[in-house]
């Protein structure tokens, strides 16, 4: 799905470093899909190998960039192209020079650094039995990673996988419950869902995407306007943005409730209860 997107550079220009971040480390390989000395040695072993990243690197590299240069694409979209790229890295990386596999040892002890300050300065600002384990977690593989002088990129890309994973385990256990507590989406859904009953469906008028939608658990119904709502329907749901639009083209008896959501946003969940759609009450929504 394309298109919907803005034009102006600061909305589009940073999706293509953000889109290269999700093949990181090993695309930052990817040069040598064009090293001549690489190429060599892979078409020595089998010439169909050499002559499938002839034909693959460019398609790869001008379907990533274009793709990114469409607006309303995300860094996400590109993702589909992390399969192909990662087989053919797999053929060019066991033959990266020297000076490449040495950077690449530098990278992960710097990598093991980062992770062994970070966990620390967790340990002191959110002291505790989790803090503590994962420090000495990080603190074990930092050592293990400088004591180990291999430059083969077989070790190398163990170390990097094991350093990765124990920065998610850094941002599973410590960050992500943190972000989570800000988060309100959640929580606007579970307030409709106590208010819908279940297998009641839920109509939304001229809805836009929002990620509100991804957490409810009664199904929705899309319609164009107000006037194609069934005679039926029962919930109405409404974004604060589309609010005073709506509010205009909809019948008598419709009885708004709002709900506070993520940086100040407003929902509003409608029924046909009351002759006065003009003054909505509030919903709790429960603290996270």
């Amino acid at each position: 799905r394309v298109g919907g997107g803005s034009l102006a550079l600061r909305d589009w220009l940073p999706n293509i470093p953000r889109a290269l971040s999700n093949g990181l480390p090993w695309i930052l390989f990817a040069p040598l899909w064009w090293s001549r000395r690489c190429l060599a040695a892979v078409e020595q072993r089998n010439a169909r190998l050499g002559l499938l990243i002839r034909a693959t690197r460019w398609p790869l590299a001008i379907g990533f960039a274009g793709l990114l240069l469409i607006p309303g694409m995300l860094p996400r979209y590109t993702l589909p192209l992390l399969p192909a790229a990662a087989l053919l890295l797999a053929l060019v990386i066991p033959l990266a020079p020297a000076r490449a596999l040495a950077g690449w040892q530098w990278a992960n002890r710097v990598l093991a650094l980062l992770l062994v300050a970070l966990s620390i300065g967790i340990g002191i600002c959110l002291p505790g039995v989790p803090a503590y384990v994962t420090a000495a977690m990080m603190l074990t593989l930092g050592i293990a990673c400088f004591r180990d002088p291999s430059r083969t990129p077989r070790l190398l890309g163990v170390w990097t996988t094991l350093l990765a994973a124990g920065g998610m385990i850094l941002s599973a256990v410590h960050l992500l419950p943190r972000m989570r507590q800000k988060e309100r989406l959640r929580d606007i859904s579970a307030a409709i869902d106590r208010e819908v009953p279940p297998e009641t469906p839920i109509y939304v008028i001229n809805g836009t995407h929002d990620p509100v939608y991804f957490y409810l658990q009664r199904p929705c119904r899309y319609v164009r306007n107000a006037a194609a709502l069934p005679p039926d329907a029962l919930f109405l749901f409404v974004t604060g943005k589309n609010w005073e639009t709506i509010r205009k083209t909809l019948p008598d008896g419709w009885e708004p409730l709002r709900l506070n959501g993520k940086n100040k946003k407003s929902y509003y969940l409608l029924t046909p209860q009351s002759e006065n759609p003009t003054a909505p009450t509030t919903v709790p929504v429960p603290q996270a």
